[in-house]
């Protein structure tokens, strides 16, 4: 590309060298923005549709100190899931995901929202909570492990399966004979079944599971109901189910005395690493860090 002609060079130049003598030294046209940080708060929220909650946002300079009176713009990332108003309250209207942004002098903060289905308890009968979900237990890989009704640990409730409860039927449980028929298992949400495995583990593995069925819901979530009976599972992959419809019955595998099923939530796939948005997930109105072993209905 030519270079402009010198006249223009020069002017240009001599333009420049004029502006800056007129600012003299307060010449805060191209001085930089001190930077700050924004911070909000919570930066998870997972809500119910129809619920409100309120963010705030803290700005910080570059040392950390709070910094009052600024402005700040609130925006959603998914208004039809989300809304925000301009003092940061939010409402959920529908399931799903929002980001949730609070700028201010060129700067932004986020939280992350998430809208989650009414999930109930999968079963119909009378349970047990025999394993609670992932808590200290330095005898286990990563320190968490379920808990069992005799107070051993069970270190399969962990990574992964941190966020998971086994249930029973509560009268069957103490080493009476099995329940006829077995307990009924349902789909805690509406969903759609992603995964099943319904041969037995003697002939071809489902893995330490036994026979199971995985459920895709709308928000990231999924959620497992292992340890079926393989006989009683009737629906098939790419079906989409309801809350409360039937999947199966309790299956009596391992060294279970009765019937029992794994009931286990995940967020992205994730256990642990998804510890905000599963530790305020609520099944049946409760967080699952509110059931406990032996708690029956």
């Amino acid at each position: 590309m030519a270079r402009p002609p010198l006249w223009i060079r020069t002017s240009l130049a001599l333009f420049v060298a004029i502006g800056i003598s007129a600012c003299g030294d307060d010449y805060t046209g191209i001085q930089a923005i001190p930077e700050v940080k924004i911070t909000v708060t919570p930066t998870d929220l997972v809500l119910t549709t129809g619920q409100r909650s309120k963010l705030e946002a803290t700005v910080r300079d570059e040392e950390g100190r709070v910094l009052t009176g600024r402005d700040i713009q609130w925006s959603s990332s998914a208004p039809d899931t989300v809304s925000v108003s301009p003092t940061g309250e939010v409402t959920a209207l529908a399931v799903g995901r929002a980001a949730i942004g609070a700028y201010s002098e060129q700067s932004v903060g986020f939280a992350r929202v998430v809208v989650q289905l009414s999930y109930r308890l999968p079963v119909s009968a009378g349970w047990v909570v025999v394993t609670e979900i992932g808590s200290p237990a330095p005898e286990c890989a990563g320190h968490e492990g379920g808990l069992r009704l005799d107070g051993s640990r069970d270190c399969s409730h962990a990574g992964l399966s941190r966020y998971s409860l086994d249930l029973a039927d509560a009268g069957q449980w103490s080493g009476a004979l099995p329940a006829t028929p077995a307990p009924e298992v349902v789909a805690a949400a509406d969903g759609i079944i992603t995964d099943i495995c319904i041969q037995p583990p003697v002939e071809v593995t489902c893995g330490t599971n036994g026979p199971f069925v995985l459920i895709e819901h709308a928000g990231g979530f999924s959620t497992i109901y292992a340890h079926l009976d393989p006989g009683s599972v009737t629906l098939r992959r790419k079906t989409a189910v309801k809350r409360g419809q039937l999947l199966g019955t309790m299956g009596a595998w391992g060294t279970s005395p009765a019937p029992w099923v794994h009931f286990e939530l995940r967020h992205e796939n994730k256990g642990a690493s998804a510890a905000r948005v599963l530790d305020a997930l609520l099944v049946s109105g409760r967080t699952l860090r509110e059931y406990g072993v032996g708690h029956t209905r």
